[in-house]
């Protein structure tokens, strides 16, 4: 192998300096298969912008990359940290096909990674979530409502906007209590009620009495109710649940908090996580993702 050459693997340059190489091109048949993705066609790789010419990058002596990661990243620690996995697996390759570089390789592989910051997004305890569902006036249509709106919420884990769009219909009170609703991508599912939350969804359709299209929650003109409105309602019991829960003083309160309320008690019950995201409408189990630390520490529900 001569210094300076580019044949898909890092290679060491008459400077003493490490010249790793971005792509190959794929339309080369002798480098088929090197950074070719799942699905994708052979061919010029459309992220090169140079028509499949091979880019090179160079490696400093202390097997640094540069600040052209940083500072060139625009989406972030993400791609950041997916760039920097796309170019190690290149210099893993050319760890084994130039053994002659393996000191300045093993500098490049020590860098350490970029960590992508994550927000960890509330949920409540059982103590807050009663709090909430107490501050509704169950003496007034709106706060019986409410009321059964937020326990659903609470209890199946349903997005703002299928919880919003639910019907009469939509709603199975015979053996196996469940909700049905059209989730993201027009998925259909099914969400498990228990038995309080059943007996709250019986008591509220005697009262709506509305045919089977009509909203389950209406507006208070009749329609659909929307994700702000909806807002605004946990936004006016939220005061008077802080002053018999004060935890929830400091806790944004959010239809998406409901969701990871749902999750976690799920979790805590002894749910696998599995389960939990398919009753979520999770596209993947990883798209719903609880963090724990230490044993069974309960701490936050990511990403659902």
């Amino acid at each position: 192998m001569g210094g300076g050459e580019v044949v898909g693997f890092p290679v060491a340059a008459a400077d003493g300096r490490l010249a790793v190489p971005g792509p190959l091109p794929l339309a080369d048949p002798a480098h088929r298969g090197h950074g070719v993705g799942r699905g994708q066609l052979p061919g010029p790789d459309p992220g090169l912008g140079c028509g499949g010419q091979v880019e090179q990058r160079e490696v400093g002596a202390d097997g640094g990359f540069g600040q052209a990661d940083a500072a060139g990243d625009p989406g972030g620690g993400v791609a950041a940290a997916a760039q920097r996995a796309h170019r190690l697996g290149l210099v893993h390759r050319g760890q084994l096909r130039a053994p002659e570089d393996a000191a300045a390789i093993q500098r490049v592989l020590a860098i350490e990674g970029s960590q992508a910051t994550r927000t960890d997004i509330s949920w409540l305890t059982d103590a807050e979530a009663g709090a909430l569902l107490a501050a509704c006036d169950r003496a007034t249509w709106i706060g019986r409502r409410d009321h059964a709106m937020i326990l659903t919420a609470l209890r199946t884990g349903l997005r703002v906007s299928e919880l919003t769009h639910l019907t009469c219909d939509d709603v199975r009170l015979g053996a196996g209590a469940h909700v049905h609703c059209v989730g993201k991508g027009r998925k259909e599912r099914c969400a498990p009620l228990d038995k309080p939350t059943a007996a709250a969804l019986r008591e509220w359709l005697t009262e709506r009495s509305g045919q089977p299209a009509d909203p389950l929650f209406p507006a208070r003109r009749g329609g659909v109710m929307s994700r702000d409105a909806f807002q605004a309602r946990l936004n006016q019991y939220k005061p008077a649940a802080a002053e018999t829960c004060p935890s929830l003083a400091s806790k944004k309160l959010a239809p998406h908090v409901l969701r990871h309320t749902a999750a976690m008690t799920s979790w805590r019950s002894g749910v696998d996580t599995s389960v939990i995201a398919l009753w979520l409408g999770c596209a993947a189990r990883r798209s719903c993702r609880i963090a724990r630390s230490a044993g069974r520490d309960e701490r936050s529900c990511l990403w659902i």
